[in-house]
Formats: structure tokens, C-alpha cells, sequence
């Protein structure tokens, strides 16, 4: 009798243990998932996270798992893994010469390339309303300060004359400003975000090309933190460079 029963029961703890479900759960999460529905997740959070300024790969890592009824729960962690994107036409720039272009400043002087060969320059790509760009103002000033014996610093926006005069008057902002440039702008450097810095050799040579000024965030107050000098540290490092 109990050899009759053997083999029925042995196929019945296999069919069970086969159909045993298995799903997913974030901790702090209500939902779960199947394999296959969270890797659809995990799909659409890497193509939401994919932006002009960076790529965010994610991922997910299996903190501890459970058996409950003929059920396995796996608690997952996401794991985001965020490069800088340098993909695009202004990247495509590093190592070659600066675009040639002839664009007037705000005293309606004439700048053309050839103005830029001879000695380092250093560019900052801005316009008006551009929170992030005000922000990072005070500290290239002092980077202008530093440097301005050795290095020429100018700033291209595509707000007109009159437009940067204005702000000027009201806000401190140093550098020789080169206005009305959309099309150079748009066209020949291709910038997609704001502000954008480059870095021009004594040849005229892109050495350097990324976004502006970094922020630093505080994780337990999850805020901004202010700007201070120890964050020009790595623009003065690749000055120096150059200077020597």
C-alpha cells in the first residue's frame, strides 16, 4: 500500500515545488512583482532616467528571500547607477579647434576665433534666466579673479545686448559677455543644456568640455549645499595644466 502511495506523493511534491510562484518586492513598496513584470520596471525606469545631461542604469540586487505556502518573495533593492552623459555635438568638440564665428559683445565690439588664439580661454555658456547659471556666477568670478592675468574669460549667451546690460546692473558677472549668439550657439557648438563651460588652449584647441559647476547635496537634509572655492578645484587643476 505505502509503495502505491510512494510514487504519487513524489510527483506531488514536484508538481508543487514546479508551480511554486515567484515574485519581487521592494521593502518599502506595496507592490509585487513577477519576473517578468519587473524586468518591464526596470526597463521603463532606465528609459524615464536617460537625459541630455545623464544616463542612470538601474538595476536591482536581492536583499532576502522567503517561502510562504507554495509562494517565493525575493526583497529587492534598486540599485541606480548615474553617468554623466557626454554624448552630443559640443563633446564631439574636445581636441579640435573651437568653432569659428564672429559675434559682437555687449560694448558692440566685433570677437572673432582668431581673438582666441594666443592665450588660454575659458567660456562659459549662459543665458539670463537660467537659475543654475546665476547661481555658479559668484564663483567664476572669483575664478576670473585668480586667473585674469593669464587667462581670458568670456561668456556667450543668446540673450541680446540689451537683455545682458540690464542684468548687469544688478548682478555682478565679470567676464567679457558675447550676446545674440542662438544660431552659434544651437548650431555650431550644439548645446542642449545650460550653463555649459569650455576650456580653449593658447591654439585655439577645445581641452575641455562639460556642464557647469557641479552641485553638492547634503543626503541627510537631501538639499543643495552652497557653493564654496574648494569647488573650483578641478577647473584651477586643468588651468594650471595648461598654463604650464
Amino acid at each position: 500500500m505505502l509503495k502505491h502511495l510512494f510514487l504519487p506523493l513524489c510527483c506531488l511534491l514536484c508538481f508543487t515545488t514546479v508551480q511554486a510562484q515567484e515574485y519581487y518586492k521592494a521593502k518599502n513598496s506595496p507592490k509585487i512583482y513577477t519576473k517578468g513584470e519587473l524586468d518591464k520596471v526596470i526597463q521603463s525606469l532606465n528609459n524615464k532616467l536617460k537625459t541630455d545631461i545623464s544616463i542612470t542604469t538601474v538595476s536591482y540586487t536581492i536583499e532576502e528571500t522567503i517561502k510562504r505556502n507554495d509562494s517565493i518573495i525575493n526583497f529587492i533593492r534598486y540599485d541606480f547607477d548615474r553617468k554623466v552623459n557626454r554624448t552630443g555635438k559640443i563633446y564631439d568638440l574636445e581636441n579640435k579647434p573651437f568653432p569659428d564665428f564672429k559675434l559682437r559683445n555687449v560694448k558692440g565690439e566685433k570677437i572673432t576665433q582668431k581673438g582666441l588664439k594666443g592665450k588660454i580661454t575659458f567660456i562659459n555658456i549662459w543665458f539670463v534666466n537660467c537659475y543654475p547659471c546665476r547661481r555658479e556666477m559668484p564663483l567664476l568670478n572669483i575664478l576670473h579673479e585668480k586667473y585674469k592675468d593669464k587667462v581670458d574669460f568670456k561668456s556667450i549667451t543668446f540673450d541680446t545686448k540689451e537683455k545682458v546690460k540690464t542684468f548687469l546692473e544688478t548682478n555682478a558677472y565679470t567676464f567679457e559677455h558675447l550676446v545674440n549668439a542662438k544660431s552659434f550657439i544651437k548650431n555650431d557648438l550644439g548645446v542642449k543644456i545650460y550653463p555649459m563651460i569650455m576650456i580653449v588652449d593658447k591654439d585655439g584647441i577645445v581641452r575641455y568640455v562639460d556642464k557647469g559647476i557641479p552641485p553638492r547635496f547634503d543626503k541627510k537634509t537631501k538639499k543643495v549645499l552652497d557653493f564654496t572655492e574648494k569647488d573650483l578645484a578641478y577647473l584651477e587643476t586643468i588651468l594650471d595644466d595648461l598654463l604650464k
